[in-house]
């Protein structure tokens, strides 16, 4: 190959450009995994306030709403572990459905979804 081929060029300026995409990929997943607990910790926090106020407003919510409060939050962390069960044991996870090609990011979001509608599906049939 010659340097004036397209495809070269192309892989010569992405190999340059490795060490930047991938600090700013790590960046970026930190930069919502640290977001997303904070949010997190700040709402249970003004939960635990309200709880702490009205004790009997813990108890109305945690039997008539335990579905919403413990059900769907545990759905959501198993189709995560689900997610990751799948990319350990098989790497990039891409897979294709009904015509569609699911690759990249697309590929595990379509996975979790999935995996999470059936946990959800699961809990509001069984409840």
């Amino acid at each position: 190959m010659t340097t004036s081929d397209p495809k070269r060029r192309h892989r010569v300026r992405s190999e340059e450009n490795g060490s930047t995409s991938t600090a700013l990929k790590s960046f970026a997943t930190w930069a919502a995994v640290a977001g997303i607990t904070l949010a997190s910790l700040a709402a249970l926090c003004l939960v635990v306030w309200h709880f702490l106020h009205d004790p009997d407003l813990f108890r109305t919510i945690m039997v008539e709403h335990v579905r919403a409060v413990v059900g769907i939050p545990m759905a959501a962390v198993s189709a995560f572990c689900v997610l990751l069960i799948f990319e350990a044991r098989s790497g990039q996870v891409e897979f294709e459905a009904l015509g569609f090609r699911f690759r990249g990011a697309s590929g595990p979001a379509v996975i979790w979804v999935f995996s999470f509608l059936s946990f959800a599906g699961v809990i509001r049939l069984l409840w």
